[in-house]
């Protein structure tokens, strides 16, 4: 009978269903308070897909397909729950991270291109954000079932970008001769509002195991922009919409101890849209024509779940001091500027006959994730520590911009600027100085140098002409010193376990790169690589 208490009361505590005492790693738990809080890291492993089908003003006829396929994403999030004894509960996410690889078809279609033309460019230096906050009851709830409906809200935003143009179905006018994957031919940038109603259910398997999964049906509201690079007339077309979605997320947990668990499970993100891409708001001064837009990602989420019961928790054991190693995952970006400076006669009045610019932003984002070393000493109630990590990063962002020369009172599009930021692995060896809030909890400052593998490129192409000696192109990668400074909080779940979170200013310096070509029309690329990150972490103290 001892046995069936025990085992009903982890299942209870494992769902979230029910407080009680228990003598824990952390402390005896008093049963005095109806709120639970659960808080976690989670990473999403996935691959994605988008279509947008433009037709005809007056007609259905279909005029052009943009199709992004084998879109990779690696994305960190944090996400929480709040429960109440009651039956009421609160819970969300949000996140971000990196879409590479992948690749964008560009069809389009008689009467409109004659003969049928399709173009192939790869997709890289993309990049998502993404947040769900929800509310609901649960209409079931006993130690082995947990079954209740939401209500919430989801915000969706991406960015694609597809470099260079092959033309793959033979049409003899559209990149017949091809352009490099130096230039970044089209960008795609993309947000949903979403109404989100949907179900959430728990259902534990044993002590030890459980599985989670939400299920929510989208009302969504998209708007977004389609820029075409190579066309200035119109580069930026608004685009909005409106349409339903789906959402599925399925987790097994893994009781490690009574506080933390460990997850792995799937999830499944479909939207479809109609709306109309706004040609009467460009130079073009045109029609509005109907669109449909379809977004879809798939794929695996790994999790660390932890309860956080301290305002219950008593006699706590945590040791502050020793040795622990770690993960952790994150997000990062900036906006940055690119500076470029002519450095020959040809290459200035290129710049001053407004063929090229004399800068472009960009606006980096990504994912970052790998593991920490460290070690503290606690002094009363003041915790040093020393820290040293590495990440693998993909926080990147692009930018081209076309320039037009006058021919006869018509605007021909003549020169093709693109350039592309890269931060592709960062380690820091930092001072952690902290001070206990609780027994359980540390607030500290952190600072130390970093070190980054950081890389710039430059393209200039003339995609209409011969280049007749005019292109340059040009890029640079090196491993760059700077510092890095910020803030955090480390909450110890029992002896053993303790999970992180913080922020980081990451300061690499500059980075300049000569671009030159035979023809003189030479140019000095420079930009600053600093970011803001934010990362989560698990820690075990050995």
């Amino acid at each position: 009978m001892k046995l069936q208490k025990k085992i009903t009361k982890i299942i209870a505590l494992n769902l979230g269903l029910s407080t009680f005492v228990y003598a824990g790693a952390m402390g005896e738990i008093k049963a005095d308070s109806p709120w639970h809080f659960e808080l976690g890291s989670r990473y999403w492993l996935a691959q994605g897909k988008w279509t947008e089908e433009l037709y005809a003003p007056a007609s259905s006829a279909l005029v052009s397909e943009l199709t992004y396929s084998d879109l990779d994403i690696n994305s960190a999030e944090a996400f929480w729950r709040l429960n109440n004894d009651n039956g009421f509960f609160f819970k969300g996410y949000f996140g971000g991270g990196s879409v590479t690889n992948g690749h964008l078809n560009d069809e389009d279609f008689p009467p409109g291109v004659v003969p049928y033309s399709n173009t192939f460019s790869p997709q890289k230096d993309g990049s998502l954000q993404y947040l769900s906050i929800d509310a609901g009851y649960n209409f079931i709830s006993n130690p082995r079932w947990r079954a209740g409906a939401f209500v919430g809200y989801h915000y969706l935003s991406q960015r694609l970008n597809a470099f260079g143009c092959v033309q793959v179905a033979g049409n003899p006018d559209i990149c017949a001769i091809g352009l490099p994957n130096t230039v970044n031919v089209l960008d795609e940038s993309d947000a949903w509002n979403s109404l989100r109603l949907g179900i959430n259910a728990a259902f534990a398997i044993n002590s030890n195991f459980n599985i989670e999964a939400d299920l929510a049906y989208l009302r969504s509201y998209l708007s977004g922009n389609d820029f075409h690079n190579l066309r200035p007339d119109i580069r930026g077309i608004p685009e909005d919409g409106k349409g339903n979605g789906v959402q599925l997320d399925a987790i097994l947990n893994w009781a490690v101890t009574p506080d933390f668990s460990a997850g792995v499970g799937g999830r499944w993100w479909h939207i479809a849209t109609d709306g109309f891409s706004r040609f009467e708001q460009t130079a073009t001064s045109g029609q509005p024509q109907p669109i449909d837009i379809t977004q879809e990602y798939y794929g695996l989420l790994l999790q660390a779940n932890f309860k956080l019961d301290s305002v219950n928790t008593i006699a706590p054991s945590y040791d502050w001091n020793g040795a622990y190693i770690g993960v952790n995952i994150g997000y990062g970006g900036n906006p940055q500027t690119v500076i470029i400076n002519p450095t020959s006669p040809e290459a200035g009045e290129v710049e001053a006959a407004a063929l090229t610019p004399l800068n472009l932003n960009v606006t980096n984002a990504g994912f970052l994730g790998g593991a920490q070393i460290g070690y503290n000493w606690r002094v009363n109630s003041i915790v040093l520590g020393v820290e040293g990590d590495y990440d693998y990063a993909h926080i990147s962002g692009s930018n081209a911009v076309t320039q037009s020369i006058d021919i006869f009172d018509f605007e021909i599009p003549f020169s093709t600027t693109t350039v592309t930021q890269e931060l592709r692995s960062l380690a820091t060896i930092r001072g952690r100085l902290g001070k206990l809030a609780s027994e359980n909890m540390l607030i500290y400052l952190t600072a130390g140098p970093a070190f980054g593998d950081v890389k710039l490129a430059f393209d200039q192409q003339i995609p209409l002409f011969d280049c007749d000696g005019g292109c340059v192109s040009g890029s640079a990668s090196k491993n760059k010193f700077g510092w890095t400074g910020g803030a955090g909080f480390e909450y110890a779940v029992n002896e053993k376990f303790s999970l992180k979170g913080e922020y980081l200013y990451v300061d690499l310096g500059n980075l300049s790169i000569n671009v030159n070509n035979p023809e003189t029309n030479n140019h000095l690329i420079s930009s600053k690589f600093d970011n803001n990150l934010v990362r989560l972490g698990v820690n075990y103290k050995i």
